[in-house]
């Protein structure tokens, strides 16, 4: 079995489920057992490559957008797996979505599914409802800022390196910066970070010089009016350039 979308893989303990395009799929390492059911008709009527999922406790949640099935339209679908059930259940949004996420609510101790739409406003859905299912940020049009921060360990922590040309993986991303900066282990400083480049097309390939060090670490930040942007992960050419001194 195929994966229509790397964005539909999600684990629950032992089990590892995803869309094929026409199914979903559930693993445990072994052959995939197909689970769709009387819903495969829903999952082959939209376009399975636009696909993402999400699990909450025992509850795998996939968006499959607008589909017709037996002359009926289905505005904005979820299709929702109940594992302890083993069974399926369809429900229909008022908003387009672009993602699903895991929130960690700590007033209520409990894993919330995070939903955000196509413009801006990110959702707190409710389990089996839409009595919570309330926004809980919008941006009524104005900029959102965003940022990530990635900490590369480059090999033995004795020898210091230094990074040379990175290659960079985004989709609309436009506005979206990376910034670079190492760690000395010896001083055991962080170096202020320095600018690498934005991220204008799928493919970016950057010449960088962030100085020397044992860790290095990679900043993106971004803060625009586009509805999301998505970063792939990048690949770095290092090269040893001395000895990081041991105290």
């Amino acid at each position: 079995y195929g994966c229509s979308n790397h964005r539909t893989a999600r684990t629950y303990g032992a089990y590892t489920i995803w869309c094929t395009g026409d199914d979903v799929v559930v693993s445990t390492s072994g052959q995939p057992q197909p689970i769709g059911g009387e819903y495969k008709d829903f999952i082959k009527a939209g376009n399975s490559m636009n696909y993402f999922a999400e699990r909450i406790d025992n509850e795998y949640h996939l968006y499959i957008g607008t589909v017709t099935v037996k002359d009926t339209t289905y505005t904005n679908t979820v299709l929702t797996y109940n594992f302890g059930l083993d069974s399926w259940r369809l429900r229909e949004m008022a908003h387009s979505m672009k993602i699903f996420s895991r929130y960690f609510d700590t007033t209520l101790g409990q894993w919330r599914l995070h939903m955000g739409n196509a413009d801006g406003g990110v959702y707190n859905k409710a389990k089996y409802t839409d009595t919570s299912s309330v926004i809980v940020y919008a941006d009524a049009g104005s900029a959102i800022s965003s940022r990530f921060e990635i900490t590369l360990n480059l090999g033995n922590m004795t020898i210091e390196k230094k990074s040379k040309n990175l290659v960079a993986y985004a989709n609309r991303a436009g506005g979206l910066r990376l910034k670079g900066r190492v760690v000395d282990r010896n001083q055991e400083i962080l170096t202020p970070y320095l600018p690498i480049g934005e991220l204008n097309q799928y493919v970016n390939d950057f010449q960088i010089d962030v100085g020397n060090g044992a860790l290095l670490q990679i900043e993106g930040v971004e803060s625009g009016t586009n509805p999301y942007w998505q970063f792939y992960g990048f690949e770095i050419d290092v090269t040893k350039s001395g000895n990081v001194l041991t105290n």
